[in-house]
């Protein structure tokens, strides 16, 4: 039954004398049978493919379609014999050996001989060191990708087999190679193929690095220099200092690259070198923008003196301890930051490999809120003002160490800054206590520096305080705590329309509605949100109606003209409403997740 099928059935294709089509039939045929799992199958497509060849060679343009139809596969004795699964390189292919005296000689190959050989002399050549011009092992490549011999399919599948696993096998001997075979081959053009060669796809990779080693000797410039620092094992000391002033050393812009692109050139790195350089950006670097404005500051002190002691020598000395002093503070400066807050932050992340316990994430939050309420309780105390003002530094480095170390993300806009943010969320809080002091509310600097600080110390820990509300509490308790909130914020509106304008209790208002935004904050929702431009037309609009309310009720009788006397009062009417509505709608969205949840349910 096999024996009577016709080449054309076993190729899949109708009759044709076309070689084209025949290889492309024989190709696709090829894919599907496989000469481990079907040795009779493979023999038989093999025969079929060679005689469509011989009948396509042939020519005769006096066979009819019906002859050319009815060709039938050889029988089995004139089959070939079954090919490995995995063909042989090139390289050993060898003419058939002499037979026996009494057996007839085996036919010889002549273009499986002629590509071997050409191969022969290829590898040779890559055996011996690179030559000092590389064109002549090119050309013997050329030869034999161009040869007449490749346009079998069997020995251009064995020319690719051997040529890829060669070429890989003596990266980066077969460098100058790798783009004549890559283009013939169209390795490039199959690389989403699952049937590429594993090799081919190493050569592939090779040919990336190859070209990006071109691109950077073409470049030769800093960034060519760092990668030359960093494969030599090379980082001097004044590198590692330069590299904690520079937002985005080169060093780490190429680690980038080679991790990303071309991971074999990185692991050519030296190890200790990559390991020191992979700490360094783990680890916080000195403030570049204090350190900077020390330097700026510094040295108008220094133009400053100059000038002065151009006019009268005898103010050289005061002008030398002024600059010194400014000099030694932003030393001071620069090192607090880094030693007292972000070491300690990076370490503390560290060891919480993670986000840290809940008590230590939000403990600093009811400590704010007694110390606020402790400033104005000791405002007249000199030294207990300033015993709270030290607890409120430290409640500020405790939600900096809770906080972490700011991101480092080079290319970030300057509002995008954690310092900037924060300072923006607090900017109209502090403009209120400011205008504040328009009235006789008996603050003391003491009673500025820890309002300022826990205010600082709630914009740093924010995003952590709302991460742990969302994630920690289900709908119903996030429901249930918004709605107590709620609650709160509501008493606190009605006891400042009633007894707000007491002189004894203005000074409880600050406290008490900052405490209430300290709150308010573990809800997403609030004045930042859309277009930056959409808070303060919000603050001016809110502020306008605010101090409309408070005149239109008499809610803070006052016989001055302006209406700056009024600010306590004002404030809190635009900051309580505003808190109300993002409680209002952090319940109505605990509520509707809820019904995604049982939606999904």
């Amino acid at each position: 039954m096999i024996r009577s099928r016709s080449i054309w059935a076993v190729l899949g294709i109708a009759a044709t004398k076309d070689p084209r089509e025949i290889r492309r039939a024989y190709a696709r045929r090829l894919k599907e049978t496989s000469p481990e799992d079907d040795a009779e199958g493979f023999q038989h497509l093999r025969a079929a493919y060679e005689h469509a060849m011989r009948l396509a060679a042939q020519a005769d343009p006096e066979d009819t379609p019906g002859e050319l139809e009815s060709a039938e596969l050889p029988e089995p004795a004139e089959l070939p014999e079954p090919a490995d699964s995995i063909a042989p390189p090139i390289a050993v292919v060898r003419p058939a050996a002499e037979p026996e005296a009494a057996e007839p000689a085996a036919p010889v190959d002549e273009p499986m001989r002629e590509a071997a050989e050409q191969f022969r002399k290829l590898e040779t050549a890559l055996r011996g060191p690179p030559p000092a011009h590389p064109a002549g092992e090119v050309q013997m490549l050329e030869a034999l990708l161009l040869s007449p011999s490749m346009d079998r399919l069997d020995i251009h599948q064995r020319a690719e087999y051997a040529l890829a696993n060669m070429f890989a096998e003596r990266i980066p001997r077969t460098d100058h190679l790798l783009e004549t075979a890559v283009r013939f081959f169209a390795w490039d053009k199959r690389a989403h193929e699952n049937s590429l060669l594993a090799p081919a796809r190493q050569l592939l990779a090779r040919l990336d690095d190859v070209n990006f080693l071109q691109s950077l000797r073409k470049r030769n410039d800093e960034y060519t220099r760092a990668y030359d620092r960093l494969m030599e094992g090379r980082t001097p000391g004044w590198r590692k200092f330069r590299a904690n002033l520079h937002r985005d050393p080169l060093e780490l812009r190429v680690i980038r690259e080679l991790h990303n692109h071309h991971p074999n050139l990185l692991r050519q790195v030296p190890q200790d070198t990559l390991q020191w350089w992979q700490e360094f950006a783990s680890r916080p670097r000195i403030s570049r923008p204090l350190a900077l404005a020390g330097i700026i500051i510094t040295s108008l002190m220094v133009i400053i003196m100059i000038v002065a002691v151009m006019d009268d020598r005898s103010q050289l000395p005061m002008g030398l301890e002024v600059v010194g002093s400014y000099a030694a503070l932003s030393v001071i400066a620069v090192a607090f930051k880094y030693f007292a807050i972000d070491l300690p932050a990076h370490r503390l992340q560290q060891r919480w490999r993670g986000n840290p316990p809940v008590k230590i994430a939000l403990g600093w939050l009811p400590t704010a809120i007694v110390l606020m309420l402790a400033a104005v309780a000791v405002r007249e105390v000199r030294w207990a003002a300033w015993c709270v003002a030290a607890l409120s530094l430290a409640t500020w480095l405790w939600a900096n160490y809770v906080a972490g170390p700011a991101p480092a993300s080079p290319g970030r806009r300057i509002l995008e800054y954690r310092g900037i943010q924060v300072v923006l969320l607090n900017a109209p809080l502090l403009f209120w206590l400011f205008t504040a002091t328009e009235e006789p509310v008996g603050y003391t600097l003491p009673t500025f520096v820890s309002f300022a600080l826990l205010l600082f110390a709630s914009g740093l820990a924010r995003p952590m305080q709302a991460w742990m509300f969302r994630m920690l509490l289900d709908w119903r308790r996030r429901a249930m705590a918004t709605a107590l909130g709620l609650l709160v914020v509501l008493a606190c509106i009605a006891w400042v329309a009633v007894y707000g304008r007491n002189i004894g209790v203005k000074p409880w208002i600050v406290p008490m509605v900052m405490a209430v935004m300290l709150l308010r904050r573990s809800s997403t929702f609030g004045l930042f949100i859309g277009h930056r431009l959409v808070a303060p037309f919000v603050l001016v609009f809110g502020a306008g109606l605010a101090a409309t309310v408070v005149q239109k009720y008499d809610l803070d009788p006052s016989t001055l003209e302006y209406p700056d006397s009024r600010a306590v009062i004002t404030g809190a009417m635009l900051f309580l409403p505003g808190a109300a509505y993002s409680m209002v709608r952090e319940i109505i969205e605990a509520v509707w997740k809820r019904g995604e949840a049982h939606a999904d349910a």
